[in-house]
């Protein structure tokens, strides 16, 4: 059985499917810099790589459908059984991702317990159908503590929760004078964690109240992180939009906090001054800078090393909200 990645790189290789095309309507006008709260960019970067977290079966030869020879079509089914309101929800989010993504063309239909997502052959490119259907939870979570590399151990394993840091491993706030001079303590990793797997993408979204373990990626204090419950989640943040830095040739995704969002993050930003806050998006970190202000002007920034592509996936994901249950690839016609 192939891998999506293979799949998707046969279709590339034989002409059915273009490379990756850019993505221009979701970039709006940006904001004054000065009025910005950047929250990415210090410490612990990781580029998205979004990817479809399931397999494909090896694709069948495409068929006329009502779109015509220069569509195709997406099957995903739904992990879990899911009600007809679960998976009503999830057709209309990945509708609009779809939409947005790939074009007016597009449609998304439900049959049983699947999705079935037709898009411009055009469109289809690695990237869009994988912020398709990707899970897209994004959560604010403190970094607790530094854990190493995992390191399986002897006899079976199975999945734990991390409940935690020691006080000696913990991350802990220091040097609090001002807004703007904050810097933080980084411990070694625990050694405790090495037998504690990462926590999978599909964990992670579902476990909000739990503490997770991510890896940190370059530039981060630890190979992995131990990150605490969410303390807040993409619904604080509205009008998302991609924009260009073209001094530092980098793709950042902008936003504005809702009126209750920006009051929240006040909250947090008081409370966790001086300590790292990780964008946690699918399981991933993107980053995880030091909160060095304790209030925001409503407004914000996530940065790290994005593509276009990366940071249009993570606007698609911000401003839609995440699927209320993971999507499996099945067939592709």
């Amino acid at each position: 059985m192939d891998e999506p990645g293979e799949v998707l790189k046969r279709l590339i290789d034989d002409r059915l499917l273009p490379e990756p095309l850019s993505l221009d309507s979701l970039r709006r006008r940006s904001r004054e810099r000065s009025r910005r709260w950047v929250l990415g960019g210090s410490v612990g970067s990781l580029a998205v790589a979004v990817a479809l977290i399931v397999w494909l079966m090896p694709v069948v030869p495409r068929t006329p459908s009502n779109h015509g020879p220069s569509s195709v079509s997406f099957t995903f089914e739904a992990s879990a059984k899911a009600s007809d309101r679960v998976l009503t929800t999830s057709a209309k989010i990945v509708r609009e991702r779809a939409l947005t993504l790939a074009g007016s063309q597009s449609s998304v239909s439900v049959r049983g317990q699947s999705i079935i997502v037709q898009v411009p052959t055009s469109k289809a490119t690695n990237a869009v159908l994988s912020a398709i259907a990707e899970p897209g939870s994004f959560y604010f979570r403190q970094v607790l503590c530094g854990a190493p590399a995992y390191t399986p151990p002897t006899g079976p394993s199975a999945y734990r929760v991390p409940s935690g840091c020691p006080k000696t491993y913990a991350y802990q706030p220091s040097s609090q004078g001002s807004a703007g001079s904050s810097s933080v303590n980084f411990p070694a990793p625990d050694p405790a964690f090495a037998s504690y797997p990462t926590t999978a993408p599909i964990v992670d979204s579902s476990s909000p109240n739990e503490d997770v373990i991510l890896a940190g990626g370059p530039g981060a204090m630890a190979p992995r992180y131990v990150l605490g419950p969410a303390l807040a989640d993409a619904s604080i943040i509205k009008d998302v939009r991609v924009e260009h830095l073209t001094v530092t040739d980098e793709w950042v995704v902008l936003f504005d906090f809702t009126a209750t969002g920006s009051a929240t993050f006040d909250r947090i930003a008081s409370s966790h001054y001086g300590t790292q806050i990780a964008d946690d998006f699918d399981g991933r970190i993107l980053t995880a800078p030091i909160i060095e202000t304790r209030t925001s002007p409503g407004s914000g920034e996530i940065s790290g090393d994005f593509t276009k592509a990366g940071a249009n996936a993570l606007a698609v994901a911000l401003t839609y909200g995440a699927l209320p249950v993971a999507l499996r690839a099945k067939t592709a016609t």
